[in-house]
């Protein structure tokens, strides 16, 4: 039995929430924020290498083969590495200042972002490695799908080994799944 003082049903706030710091640029005023992968494939537009930019575009045409190699590389290499993205949105934000986190210019806190900020969000820098962010997390999902069917496949046919060797497959999958989603 769940005591319902422990449950907090966070499908219901229009937020997610995240640990960020705040400060001025330019006169600006800029987030540092860290996102897992999952959230970055959760929260970013996936940019279209297709679609034209307009006049008023805030990146440079995203060519697939780059992205490409970059959704191999953070795929299948354990130690990949990626500099930050540079994005820009009107003010859809919310920001608490954690009291006594500032140090003058910088104030840490708690930063919401509307989850239904995809359309919000544009990418200034960082194009390739967004479009590559969702092609490694697509490819992982339907590969874990194609798993599932075979193992489910493999326990109609009730050969222990087949069974023994998709379950190894997926959870290989689903590991790596949750390591992308962590990083």
């Amino acid at each position: 039995m769940i005591n319902i003082a422990d449950v907090q049903a966070t499908g219901y706030d229009p937020y997610e929430h995240f640990f960020a710091s705040r400060y001025k640029q330019g006169g600006r005023t800029v987030y540092a924020i860290d996102w897992s992968v999952r959230e970055l494939v959760t929260f970013l537009p996936k940019p279209d290498p297709d679609k034209p930019l307009g006049v008023d575009a805030t990146q440079r045409r995203t060519g697939p083969a780059h992205a490409k190699g970059f959704a191999e590389y953070i795929r299948n290499d354990a130690g990949w590495v990626s500099p930050a993205l540079l994005l820009r949105s009107p003010d859809i934000f919310k920001f608490q200042g954690v009291e006594g986190l500032n140090t003058g210019s910088t104030q840490f806190g708690l930063l919401s972002v509307p989850k239904d900020s995809k359309t919000e969000i544009q990418i200034v820098d960082g194009q390739h490695r967004t479009l590559g962010f969702h092609l490694a997390w697509e490819a992982l999902s339907a590969d874990i799908e194609k798993g599932r069917v075979e193992l489910a496949h493999s326990k109609q046919h009730d050969d222990q080994v087949v069974i023994q060797f998709a379950q190894k497959k997926l959870d290989k999958l689903l590991k790596r799944r949750d390591e992308m989603g962590t990083e």
